[in-house]
């Protein structure tokens, strides 16, 4: 039996241990620390944590193919209470009977969102939801119901607007034949979100009853979020309304939002409206407040590259915040993010080196 157990002993010295110790930093390197791919929008700020490791990175390189600021700190950021963002989004929309088009935010409590619309045919309603960081769409296609119950204790909306998925960005070209080497498309450790867009159309047309002007169509969206409505609500129509630049100077409707909790807010427009393609134009102002880095190590202003040494065993972190340009209007871009690892040499190396002990240890066997 001693003869079969030092059989055994060499063969997991030499063969099975060996084995191990070099997939691992294989492992770590390619798929645990991997190149990380963020789809990124204007005004995003998130922690830049996937793939990166303060034990075997000892350098963090971020890339994107438009201008960001990022900033290297100590700890979680703290909210300013004096600066605020200030995002303008311009948006024309045509939506025939039964359509819904959206546009969603997240928005810390004390953000306001200032909004101007008008519609050039009538029959178009806005409609303003707390939800989730998805706008649920929760079975508009089946049958109809009833509802519609007001949310409570959200603060005082007077206009609406939505949330859409984003759209899955392509890779550079150059970087086609070798992708998911890249990981994580979505951001997971977003502090602030830029904006979000969707469309969908349904094609209810009856009505629940002849004593009843609300269609089976709205009915539904009301009882889809019931619970989460903080506005429904129609607007007069004008002739006068045939794009933004009537809002500028026209009389139209405004709408105030006063944010009182953090969370995702939708602006849902749609049109009920049998015998037309309704027009309906919206300018939103939206202040809100933004994050302050005053304990950061490293900062790296208006760049497309930039790099950050990581310190061994340390507790920094990367933020990231894409600016905003001077009015966002009718974009549904997305940027690229490309945040890299470079491995810390030193670690990597213990593990070939526990190869070259263990054969040496198995020689006194």
């Amino acid at each position: 039996m001693q003869g079969a157990r030092r059989v055994i002993t060499f063969c997991l010295l030499i063969g099975v241990l060996p084995m191990i110790l070099l997939i691992i930093p294989l492992y770590l390197r390619h798929s645990v620390y991997r190149d990380v791919v963020y789809a990124v929008a204007e005004s995003d700020i998130l922690q830049i944590v996937n793939g990166i490791s303060s034990v075997f990175c000892q350098e963090h390189t971020l890339q994107m193919n438009t201008t960001f600021n990022a900033f290297q700190i100590k700890g979680p950021p703290q909210i300013s209470q004096t600066v605020r963002k200030h995002v303008r989004l311009k948006k024309s929309m045509s939506l025939p009977d039964d359509t819904l088009e959206y546009w969603g935010f997240f928005l810390p409590a004390g953000s306001t969102v200032l909004m101007h619309v008008c519609s050039r045919y009538d029959g178009s309603r806005i409609l303003v939801v707390k939800g989730e960081k998805n706008l649920r769409q929760c079975g508009l296609m089946q049958p109809p119901k009833t509802g519609g119950a007001m949310a409570k204790g959200q603060g005082q909306v007077y206009v609406k607007f939505e949330s859409p998925m984003p759209k899955r960005p392509n890779l550079p070209q150059e970087h086609e034949y070798e992708e998911k080497r890249y990981a994580e498309y979505i951001p997971s450790h977003k502090l602030d979100g830029g904006y979000a867009h969707g469309e969908k159309v349904f094609n209810y047309t009856s009505k629940p009853g002849n004593d009843s002007s609300i269609s089976s169509f709205e009915n539904s969206l009301l009882t889809c979020y019931d619970g989460q409505i903080l506005l429904s609500r129609g607007f007069q129509p004008s002739k006068y309304c045939n794009s933004t630049t009537y809002l500028e100077k026209g009389n139209h409707m405004n709408a105030i939002h006063n944010v009182t909790s953090d969370g995702y807010y939708y602006y849902i427009f749609y049109s009920d409206n049998d015998h037309v393609l309704n027009d309906i134009h919206a300018i939103f102002n939206i202040h809100k407040p933004t994050y302050q880095y005053g304990n950061f190590s490293h900062d790296c202003i208006n760049k497309t590259e930039c790099s950050f040494p990581i310190n061994f065993m340390s507790d920094e972190i990367v933020i990231v915040e894409v600016p905003t340009k001077d009015g966002i209007e009718d974009r549904d871009d997305f940027s690229l993010l490309i945040s890299k690892c470079h491995p810390r040499s030193t670690i990597y190396a213990i593990f070939p080196l526990t190869v070259l002990f263990l054969i040496l240890a198995c020689s006194f066997l």
